[in-house]
């Protein structure tokens, strides 16, 4: 039987519809969809064999009120990056896309501002892209 202090190791937990049921029941939540955030947990808590990381615990994950686990975004916002800037029309000025848009993410992703491509930085960044693409 599964109760909010089961060890999510011992209950043979999977991302199953099971569990989705059982996690509907327990949250409210219909249909229940697991998040990025539970998926890195569960990895960690299988990495570091932590028997005592419990259903009640994942449940926290999913509601943002622990950070035992957190999903790394940003290759989600470097593949949307890329996407945008390909789709420019600018871009198929450089021969070499992949490197132009190495160079304005690692600008943008070391930066405060939002990690999303504009037709700006092209402009902004001209004398990288220039200095690199030699």
């Amino acid at each position: 039987i599964i109760t909010l202090n089961t060890s999510l190791l011992e209950c043979g937990f999977s991302f199953n519809q099971k569990f989705r049921d059982y996690f509907s029941a327990v949250t409210g939540v219909n249909p229940f969809k697991f998040n990025a955030d539970m998926a890195t947990a569960w990895r960690k808590v299988k990495r570091d064999n932590n028997i005592n990381f419990t259903i009640k615990d994942m449940i926290k994950i999913y509601y943002g009120e622990s950070d035992y686990a957190k999903y790394d975004n940003s290759a989600c916002q470097w593949n949307q990056f890329l996407k945008d800037f390909c789709a420019d029309e600018f871009s198929n000025h450089y021969s070499n896309k992949l490197k132009v848009a190495a160079i304005l993410w690692n600008e943008v992703r070391d930066s405060k501002n939002k990690k999303i491509y504009s037709r700006g930085l092209l402009k902004e960044y001209s004398y990288k892209i220039e200095e690199y693409c030699k």
